[in-house]
């Protein structure tokens, strides 16, 4: 499945559309707060029987959409802190009525849950990015074959001097060595991210495992 995003270049002058290639095989739904129109219950068997979505009680990193009408409750705090796109009853009342939530990115997972995929060595040391970012490059792995890829862009690995680039390419979790990129464009998966790309540097504001934050800027 493909996603496809239109924004604004961050190296380049203009925009251009994105293709982003995701395995999501359904559409995880959460609903915190009363509803006016109709039961929660109700509304779970609507989106379970007449959309593309399927309705959890709880909120997760696999939930795609919360349908908000208190914005006090835990499920709301974790869904802003997980970055669940958070919706209301009248935007849920229209998905249903149209049969089909828009498929979106469901949130990123901190890299400490992946750590078991990445062939990195005992000593890297791993930072979650607190936004992750769509970096298009040219890639020249060790046998010296050179591919253009594009990643979700959501760690980053610290060993000795080098420097490692996780995240999403085609639907799998992979690495890349930063020596081994060139990057060719980025763009911002959301507003006000703490991304700085300028003076041929990028800067990630991160986190590590006890959720300490700091600075990291590469070149580019």
């Amino acid at each position: 499945m493909f996603i496809l995003l239109s924004g604004n270049s961050l190296l380049r002058n203009g925009s251009k559309i994105v293709i982003i290639k995701i395995n999501l095989k359904n559409i995880i739904v959460s609903i915190t707060g009363t509803l006016e129109s109709m039961q929660r219950s109700e509304a779970a068997k609507l989106i379970n029987e007449k959309t593309n979505a399927t309705f959890n009680k709880g909120v997760t990193l696999e939930t795609n959409y919360l349908v908000a009408t208190d914005f006090t409750s835990s499920k709301a705090k974790k869904a802003a802190k997980y970055g669940v796109d958070i919706i209301n009853e009248k935007e849920l009342l229209e998905f249903i009525n149209s049969g089909e939530f828009p498929q979106n990115l469901k949130p990123i997972k901190p890299i400490r849950e992946n750590k078991n995929l990445l062939n990195w060595k005992k000593e890297t040391i791993y930072y979650d990015l607190v936004d992750p970012i769509i970096i298009h490059f040219r890639y020249s792995d060790i046998k010296n074959e050179v591919s253009e890829r594009m990643i979700i862009l959501e760690a980053l690995g610290v060993y000795k001097e080098s420097y490692y680039f996780a995240g999403f390419n085609e639907g799998e979790y992979k690495t890349f060595r930063h020596d081994r990129m060139k990057i060719l464009d980025a763009f911002y998966v959301k507003a006000n991210s703490t991304v700085i790309i300028q003076n041929n540097k990028i800067s990630f504001l991160v986190k590590n495992e006890n959720d300490d934050l700091k600075t990291i800027e590469i070149n580019i």
